[in-house]
């Protein structure tokens, strides 16, 4: 065959034998086999030919390749559309981006027990930091000044959050200043009492939790809680695409909540990040 096939040369048969199969090239063109189902091609140079097939890797939740606050950015102005602005309210929905060195008087820091702090470091990257006291049990939230117009039976909940696996950290929605309490409420969970994480929900009699296959770290993650009154679902963000995790049917919540972040001293301070958040009332 005249002018081979991926990547022959002129006058030569390529190596190949098998569909999906491609031509590598060392010191001469070799065939490179299809890989198995689902595989990906990666490089490799302790291969032959420089390349092979293996199945993907995603260490915890991977928001892109680079992981990046950037590359987080350039995906939610697809999703978002209107461009960025620092806080939004409006009847349907709320976003806040935690941006400069002053939190809102929108957000409101409640100590539950103790006294914990929320600060924020200039830099549209650096988000607001949520810590607890220095005492077992210390409990503190940061909540959206009990402005409570979101169905917590039908809505949409979006964050991105960096946690340091220590006590226990939440972000979601509650009807009550304590999103860590027994309330109606749903969240997704950060506990030292779980090797992963796991979505939380609350009906005002009790609360629970349900983990997920991914391990607590402390990248950058990116989470969507969606409740339509029948279950409440998780979705991680991995390698820029929204992944089911979890779907939950029991302690669904009900009536109106607020954006809130938790944490709480448990064994050790847990300190929790949020770079940005939204929740929206869906039709």
């Amino acid at each position: 065959m005249s002018g081979g096939m991926g990547g022959g040369e002129a006058g030569v048969d390529p190596p190949t034998t098998t569909k999906g199969d491609l031509s590598g090239f060392d010191t001469t063109f070799d065939r490179v086999p299809i890989g198995a189902d689902t595989q990906i091609l990666t490089a490799d140079s302790t291969e032959a030919l420089g390349l092979k097939w293996a199945a993907p890797t995603a260490s915890g939740v991977s928001l892109s390749v680079a992981n990046t606050w950037t590359a987080i950015q350039t995906f939610l102005d697809v999703e978002i559309t209107g461009g960025i602005q620092s806080t939004r309210l409006f009847s349907k929905y709320f976003e806040e981006y935690f941006t400069g060195n002053t939190l809102g008087v929108i957000w409101t820091l409640v100590n539950t027990a103790g006294s914990g702090s929320a600060s924020l470091t200039d830099g549209i990257d650096n988000g607001v930091t949520l810590a607890t006291g220095g005492s077992e049990d210390n409990k503190s939230a940061l909540t959206l000044n009990n402005i409570r117009h979101f169905d917590l039976a039908k809505s949409t909940f979006y964050c991105i959050v960096v946690n340091n696996n220590l006590g226990r950290a939440t972000a979601g929605l509650s009807n009550g200043g304590d999103p860590l309490g027994v309330t109606n409420s749903y969240s997704v969970l950060d506990s030292n009492s779980n090797s992963n994480f796991a979505l939380q929900t609350g009906d005002g009699s009790g609360i629970s939790n349900t983990v997920t296959d991914i391990t607590k770290n402390t990248n950058v993650n990116q989470w969507k809680i969606i409740s339509n009154g029948t279950n409440v679902k998780l979705f991680a963000m991995v390698l820029g695409s929204w992944v089911l995790k979890v779907t939950k049917t029991t302690n669904l919540p009900t009536g109106s909540g607020q954006p809130a972040i938790g944490t709480q001293r448990v064994s050790s301070n847990p300190v929790v990040k949020c770079l940005w958040l939204r929740v929206q009332n869906d039709d």
